[in-house]
Formats: C-alpha cells, structure tokens, sequence
C-alpha cells in the first residue's frame, strides 16, 4: 500500500498545474441602435454610441459570492473626459448552474453636438474585489463633427446669412423687405473656468452705410452655464424680422461678443442688402 502511494504521489506531481482564469473583459464591440456589432464605429455628433462586453475570469468566495466592479470613461481627442466615470458593481451570490456565467455589460452614451472630429476611446476597468486583481481595455472610434479653427483670443467665426433658421448659406446677402434674415455664427476662444464654467454676453446692432446705429439689442443673448465637458465654441444664430417699408439699400450687422471670465471683446461685421 506504501509503494502504491509512492507512484501515486508521483502521479500527480507529473500533471499540469490547475490555474484559475485571468480576470478578462471578452467579446467586446461597439453596436448600433439594434444591437447589431459594427466593426468599425464612426459617428456624427449627437448620436449615441452603444458598446457591449463581457466579463470572464472572477472568482467567488467560499459562499459562492461573487464582488466584481467596472468603470467606463470616453476620452475625446486631447483625453479630456466628455462624461462622468460610469461605475457599477456586481455583488451576487452563484448557483451551482452559474460556473460559466459570464456577466453582459451594455453601455451607451450621446456624444455632445459640439464634440470635435477625431478619434476618441472608451476605457474599460474591471476589478474583481475579491481576489484583488484588475483588467483594463481599450476601443477606439472615431467622431465627425464641426472643423473649427482654435484661438487663443476671443473671436468670431463661420459668419453666415440665410433665409430661415436651418437653410443653406446664402451666397448673397441679399434680402427682400418683409422678409426674415436669418445668420449663424460661432464664437471661440473664450476662457473656461477651473469649475468649469463659462459666461458670455452678446450685443446685436443694424446700422446703415454711414454707421448710424438704427436697431440695437444690448445681451441679445447670454450663455452663463457649468458643464461636465464644456464646449470649444458656441454656435449662435439670430434673426431679423425686415420692416416691409425698409428702405432698400445697404446695411450693416454688427456683432459684440464679451468673455466675462477672459475680460476679452470681439466684434465683427457683416454687410447685407434690402432691395
């Protein structure tokens, strides 16, 4: 029985070592809207991104419980963060038909409509409580969004006259009385504060060819807001309801724009005709 023991022990000193699993993130992919996987994932700005994944590779406890969390951040360009870490933990108790059980993570996001073009990540992190280990993952897609053009100062860009809210540029600004001038416009450059936070004031005035102020509107719009991810520029736009006894001829518009936290002004103007 001793001999017997001593070839069994060796036996079993000549079979491969069991190892458990390493935490993994697994079968991970962007979809679309109908959960359909898409390979390569590049998105207009304010659409959704939507990812999948799974997690493998976590160990229970000797009561079968399992304590996994996992965070997802989404980098833009420059790896500034454009949301709030989202977290979430798993704390659950396995039943004996749940060995292979391998948790479904859905994850989505809107990318904010003043997002810049570029190629963005979305970072994942597991961390398995129990046996103190941690698995890390990233997936890379890519945005397409409006083209700015940075400054370092305050500034006015993109200037553009049509004839309704969302309609084509007009090429000419020319407009017939009793009209709606409509323009668009985007304002960059303006200082963000360490919060967050930023403030801008903008004054409206039409003058004529002579710069005679005939219309003015002082803070004819205000942004004053904290964001999470604020935004590099502001799209702005406004409209003019044209008198139909204006007088056809030449006018001016002219823009003041105010960064309250940048103690910066810009100004711009633009020509249009009545006739």
């Amino acid at each position: 029985m001793r001999h017997g023991a001593l070839v069994l022990l060796g036996m079993l000193a000549c079979l491969p070592q069991l190892r458990a699993a390493e935490l993994a993130i697994v079968d991970v992919y962007f979809e679309d809207y109908d959960r359909r996987v898409v390979r390569q994932q590049v998105l207009p700005t304010g659409e959704s991104i939507y990812l999948t994944f799974r997690i493998a590779g976590f160990r229970a406890d000797d009561q079968h419980r399992i304590h996994v969390t996992y965070w997802l951040d989404c980098l833009d360009p420059e790896q500034v963060p454009i949301t709030e870490t989202f977290t979430k933990t798993i704390d659950t108790t396995l039943a004996p038909q749940d060995e292979k059980w391998r948790p479904k993570i859905d994850w989505s996001l809107v990318i904010p409509s003043f997002a810049p073009s570029g190629e963005y990540q979305v970072i994942i992190r597991v961390r398995d409580e129990i046996d103190k280990k941690e698995a890390r993952q990233a997936m890379s897609f890519r945005v397409q969004g409006a083209s700015i053009q940075p400054s370092s100062t305050l500034a006015i860009r993109d200037f553009e006259f049509s004839d309704a809210e969302n309609g084509k540029p007009k090429p000419q600004p020319v407009f017939t009385p009793g009209t709606t001038l409509w323009a668009r416009f985007r304002v960059v450059g303006f200082k963000i504060s360490p919060e967050k936070e930023l403030a801008i004031e903008e004054d409206l005035s039409v003058l004529d060819t002579e710069g005679k102020v005939l219309f003015s509107r002082p803070n004819a719009a205000v942004e004053k807001y904290k964001m999470f991810y604020p935004p590099r520029f502001l799209p702005a736009s406004f409209n003019l309801d044209l008198d139909p006894k204006v007088k056809p001829g030449e006018y001016v518009i002219r823009l003041e724009v105010r960064d309250l936290l940048g103690k910066e002004e810009a100004r711009h103007e633009a020509k249009f005709t009545v006739q």
